[in-house]
């Protein structure tokens, strides 16, 4: 296979190229199914889990991801109590660094009434 950054002749099971680390594929996922963790576990990986492998960096093209969610307050009242009503998907590049913040409602379509949980033990 041959990396289209640098031109290099590069082994088809790598995942990166070793003279100028261009991210070629994402790394397989895993096959099968993992076994379920709890009651009701589908045992399909989560959307996070998902993101971090397939996630490529639109600064240096590589692919790969920490992904974690972060919850932030508002403006006004919101900032004043305290209360993290806002939730975003965090995804920060394995190699550069660079951090791109998701929206949850848009990518994820399975959020659930935990902000209504979380607001009730803050009072």
């Amino acid at each position: 296979m041959e990396c289209p950054a640098c031109k290099a002749d590069v082994d088809d099971k790598r995942h990166r190229c070793p003279l100028c680390n261009y991210g070629i594929r994402p790394v397989a996922a895993p096959t099968g199914r993992r076994p379920p963790r709890y009651i009701g576990d589908k045992g399909e990986d989560s959307f996070d889990t998902k993101l971090a492998r397939s996630y490529r960096c639109v600064n240096c093209r590589s692919y790969g991801a920490d992904v974690r969610r972060i919850a932030t307050t508002g403006t006004g009242y919101s900032r004043i109590m305290n209360w993290q009503l806002h939730e975003f998907i965090v995804a920060s590049c394995h190699y550069c660094g660079l951090i791109q913040q998701f929206d949850p409602r848009v990518v994820d379509q399975t959020h659930g009434g935990w902000k209504t949980l979380d607001f009730l033990f803050e009072i």
